[in-house]
């Protein structure tokens, strides 16, 4: 469980910019509310494997001050995991996110992100160095429906995601992912 912070920048409505015939931005790298956060996993050994199940949600509760609310955010997925080396893990599985649509002043926008739903498959690798993980991932969308108010394709592609991350991990006793040996 936790929160989002506000970090990202929220740009001005667009809608309204637009119909003012003011140059605008629909793109936000953020979404400027503090929101709930909550997840969990499910982890099994299968051999020298791990099959682990997941679900989170991140529920917008407000609106910024700029009149933005996203759309809440759901995401399921499972994978099989495997140490390879002491510090080094593998995992293959599949995602499915669904996103709720966006409202600006408390209304949905014809054009606007009307919400979606995707299904992606992937692979992780993360390296350990003591309660700190790297990982480097890559995802392939194999399904995506993206809602809009009108039946014309629209122009959103993303035939591969890549990401990498930095966590570090607080608890005691064994470290994540140690073989048990």
């Amino acid at each position: 469980m936790g929160v989002t912070l506000p970090f990202g920048r929220t740009q001005e409505d667009p809608f309204a910019l637009g119909r003012a015939g003011m140059q605008h931005q629909h793109i936000q790298m953020g979404n400027g509310t503090v929101d709930p956060v909550a997840g969990a996993s499910v982890s099994v050994p299968a051999g020298r494997a791990r099959v682990e199940s997941y679900v989170e949600a991140q529920i917008t509760t407000y609106a910024s001050d700029r009149g933005f609310r996203a759309g809440n955010r759901y995401l399921v997925g499972a994978q099989v995991a495997a140490q390879l080396w002491p510090r080094l893990r593998s995992a293959v599985g599949i995602d499915a996110l669904h996103e709720r649509p966006e409202r600006w002043s408390g209304k949905l926008q014809e054009d606007g992100n009307l919400g979606r739903t995707e299904l992606l498959l992937g692979a992780t690798l993360v390296h350990q160095l003591g309660g700190t993980m790297l990982a480097w991932s890559i995802r392939v969308p194999v399904f995506r429906k993206i809602l809009s108010a009108t039946d014309e394709a629209l122009a959103y592609s993303s035939p591969v995601i890549l990401s990498v991350s930095v966590s570090r991990v607080f608890m005691a006793g064994e470290t994540p992912y140690s073989s048990g040996r």
